[in-house]
């Protein structure tokens, strides 16, 4: 009876989770999306009988999860791990954490590249998520999109050197108009200009959003 409530009600809670899913991704860049969580059970001579049909009991029940995902609008569902680029699991791993936001207790998320493929839009929209998420949870993000960086509360530089047939690697907090000129720098390889004047729109905007989104709670 118990293992029997608790697959409907994950059934139930999985079909909504999936679509706030799939909407999530396409605000993130990945128009089409289909995320899908798969419930199943696992015949067993020597299971429990529901239904009809023996079935293994685990620790937590009788189901087993699949996520499953598409990245186009026709492709055939399939496990994540066998479809999904680094930059899709990265996005897919920010849609989940931002739909169990209420429930997740993980204090440190981290994620690496979550920009490859994307611009314009999508990036804002990737870094105003990522914002989100950390004021509830501490989170590094390693990205080379200026609209990510300039979300940022606290913005770092990676660089590398040569020295003495070694090479080391750097790392220095940028502020101000420091920060400014890094944002030109990925937006364009150049710190001056109009590509300055863009970072400086950015951090501009990214205050001005952190700002309303404080107010409204």
């Amino acid at each position: 009876g118990l293992g029997k409530r608790l697959s409907a009600t994950r059934r139930e809670t999985s079909v909504e989770t999936a679509k706030q899913v799939s909407s999530v991704l396409e605000e993130l860049g990945i128009p089409g999306a289909e995320f899908v969580i798969a419930l199943k059970h696992q015949a067993d001579d020597d299971g429990v009988p529901v239904d009809g049909k023996k079935i293994r009991a685990f620790a937590d029940g009788f189901d087993l999860v699949e996520f499953l995902f598409s990245a186009n609008p026709g492709e055939t569902l399939l496990p994540i791990h066998k479809v999904a680029s680094g930059g899709e699991l990265s996005r897919l791993m920010l849609a989940i954490k931002t739909c169990m936001e209420g429930v997740s207790s993980v204090p440190t998320l981290i994620f690496d590249e979550i920009d490859a493929g994307v611009g314009g839009k999508a990036g804002q929209a990737i870094g105003e998520k990522l914002w989100q998420l950390s004021r509830n949870h501490q989170v590094l993000c390693v990205t080379h999109l200026a609209s990510i960086a300039a979300m940022a509360d606290t913005h770092f530089v990676v660089n590398k050197y040569e020295k003495a047939g070694r090479t080391y690697a750097e790392v220095a907090e940028v502020r101000e108009d420091h920060r400014a000129r890094e944002l030109a720098r990925m937006l364009s390889g150049t710190e001056v200009g109009v590509s300055l004047d863009h970072g400086r729109e950015l951090l501009a905007a990214a205050k001005q959003y952190k700002q309303r989104a404080r107010k409204t709670g």
